[in-house]
């Protein structure tokens, strides 16, 4: 959450880009942690990310950029998010993202017929898988997988003005988990996404019956649209009871060891038999064990998509008798939820 106070955000800002060039070498590449081995990956991804703050009064993250540019060109680097950062960058148009990047690209836009952008326009409009309502596209390089991907063709269709920008829209915004979606990656296309829709500010609806002006965010249980482009986020809860298992999302359990003694430690290892853009793993620990990293009672842990396995380390902290319970659930699909039989585990 970031504050509505425009100093605070901007200190905020400065404090961040000022740890970013601690990162940063001389000869402008970038590495992943201070000291570390600079690299064109990273210092592409980075350069990308700092686009976003061109034509703001950020002096340091025009410098850093800047150099990141120019070692990037002079090893040759290609990459087509950086097309409107220097021509130099462009390469063969073959995915979702270089469609975007060439569509966006300002020195394009400026050519006779607007060929380039007519091609990803096209490329787009070829490469789109259907679900149902929805539409998205397949991510071949973005960090926050179909969703970015999505999040940044649907701004390309609304530009457009392309029947697909309505079924994007729905399919990214059905991705939305209490009000957030699951990596800055994503975050990022949907912010940019918003920020490119031009809505009516006088947008009206019938919310329980009564008929309102929104001019800022309102709950309801029922709604009606009275103009258009009104944007509805529809929450639903799902009850999870761990002594009726449920097999939505495929997954196993295994601890290192089920009878302990006092102090002991265990490794609990949990393995999903399914492919997931973003699953999260939920521990119900017994009162017999805790987390070496978080304490005793119900944890949360996730389970990174790079993974095959979450592996969580636990200590006996009691004697007797407990369960552990285990939930597997994708984040982005509230109906792709997983439970097993509770695991007894004795600590003597």
């Amino acid at each position: 959450m970031v504050s509505g106070d425009l100093p605070t955000t901007q200190g905020r800002i400065l404090a961040g880009l000022q740890r970013l060039s601690t990162f940063q070498y001389p000869e402008g590449m970038f590495a992943i942690w201070c000291g570390g081995q600079p690299g064109l990956e990273i210092t592409a991804r980075v350069a990308h990310r700092l686009l976003g703050l061109r034509q703001l009064p950020f002096p340091m993250a025009d410098t850093m950029l800047i150099k990141a540019r120019d070692a990037l060109l002079e090893a040759r680097y290609r990459d087509n998010s950086l097309l409107c950062l220097d021509a130099g960058f462009g390469k063969q148009m073959e995915s979702a993202e270089d469609a975007v990047a060439y569509y966006f690209a300002p020195h394009l836009t400026s050519v006779a017929g607007n060929g380039p952008r007519q091609a990803a326009l096209q490329l787009l409009r070829q490469t789109v898988e259907r679900e149902g309502e929805k539409a998205f596209w397949k991510a071949r390089s973005a960090w926050g997988g179909n969703l970015e991907a999505t999040a940044d063709a649907a701004r390309v269709m609304y530009d457009a003005g392309d029947e697909l920008f309505r079924p994007a829209f729905t399919f990214v915004t059905s991705k939305l988990v209490n009000g957030m979606l699951y990596s800055t990656a994503d975050t990022r296309a949907l912010v940019e996404l918003l920020a490119s829709l031009k809505l009516d500010p006088a947008t009206r609806a019938v919310i329980d019956g009564q008929e309102v002006a929104l001019g800022e965010v309102a709950i309801g249980r029922e709604v009606t649209a009275l103009s258009a482009n009104l944007v509805v986020r529809v929450d639903e809860e799902v009850e999870i009871n761990h002594l009726e298992p449920r097999a939505d999302f495929q997954f196993a359990v295994k601890p290192s060891k089920t009878s302990l003694r006092l102090g002991e430690r265990i490794q609990i290892t949990i393995t999903p038999k399914e492919e997931t853009i973003a699953p999260l793993v939920r521990l119900f620990m017994p009162g017999n064990l805790a987390l070496l990293k978080g304490g005793a009672n119900a944890q949360t842990a996730h389970l990174p998509i790079e993974r095959e396995e979450l592996v969580v380390d636990a200590v006996a902290v009691r004697p007797g008798r407990g369960t552990l319970y285990v939930s597997v659930h994708d984040m982005y699909d509230s109906e792709k939820v997983g439970t097993i039989p509770g695991i007894h585990i004795n600590v003597n």
